[in-house]
């Protein structure tokens, strides 16, 4: 694991405005609900041919065929998922977001290095972000490095050799507080387009909202979010603030 900085350019991710981001929240989840009822006729009749074909082969396809179905659905909720929500699918504390880093990522099979303390306390987080806030920040920097590994582990070949996969969370303070998350998964594409919300960094879709809403919480708190990814492979997400 190098330095994150070595060998790096860093480009500036443009945060979403906050106005943006309710309108955002309100139309896809909307749009996730009309798209979800729609889909149920099709679901269901394709569930009901399962349960009536006895020939596997055509079983196998129909499964195929439901899952494919279901991509639709799936691209929207990764698409909401960085958005605002008290709801129980993002931690809210401090200590619920060491317990999710622990599970997910042993989960994922990924080696976690963390520098977070067990206990959130002031002089720990920005000042201008209350501790769901931060804990937000925190989650969707990570959740984009867990989507990298999976998108890397579904794209390689199974005699593929790479390093095993590792996220660094590292929370330094000197002249001001700067939060590192790095990781060996692969690059981005395009920095400048992820950095302005119109590219994912890997995987399926342009609606890459993660990174672009994280710099609104890092910008609410008086910082900036940076990224940048080495020529080899890695990513590595920089929020720095006073």
């Amino acid at each position: 694991m190098n330095h994150p900085e070595d060998g790096l350019q860093l480009v500036r991710v443009c945060p979403l405005p906050w106005s943006t981001i309710d309108l955002l929240g309100t139309m896809l989840r909307k749009l996730a609900h009309d798209l979800t009822n729609s889909m149920v006729a099709g679901i269901s009749l394709v569930d009901l041919m399962q349960m009536k074909v006895p020939d596997a082969a055509v079983s196998a396809g129909l499964a195929r065929l439901r899952a494919q179905l279901m991509r639709p659905r799936d691209t929207l909720q990764s698409a909401l998922l960085p958005l605002p929500t008290t709801s129980s699918e993002r931690p809210q504390t401090i200590t619920a977001l060491n317990t999710w880093l622990e599970k997910t990522t042993e989960h994922a099979r990924v080696l976690l290095v963390s520098s977070l303390g067990p206990v959130d306390t002031q002089a720990r987080r920005p000042l201008g972000l209350g501790e769901a806030e931060w804990v937000h920040l925190l989650s969707l920097l990570v959740q984009n490095a867990l989507d990298a590994h999976a998108a890397q582990l579904l794209d390689r070949e199974a005699d593929e050799e790479v390093e095993p996969p590792w996220i660094r969370v590292e929370l330094t303070r000197h002249s001001g507080l700067l939060l590192t998350i790095s990781d060996n998964g692969p690059g981005c594409a395009d920095l400048v387009a992820a950095s302005q919300g119109t590219l994912r960094r890997v995987g399926q879709g342009h609606l890459g909202l993660g990174l672009p809403i994280a710099a609104a919480l890092a910008d609410k708190g008086g910082g900036t979010l940076d990224i940048g990814c080495r020529q080899s492979r890695g990513f590595v997400a920089m929020a720095r603030f006073p």
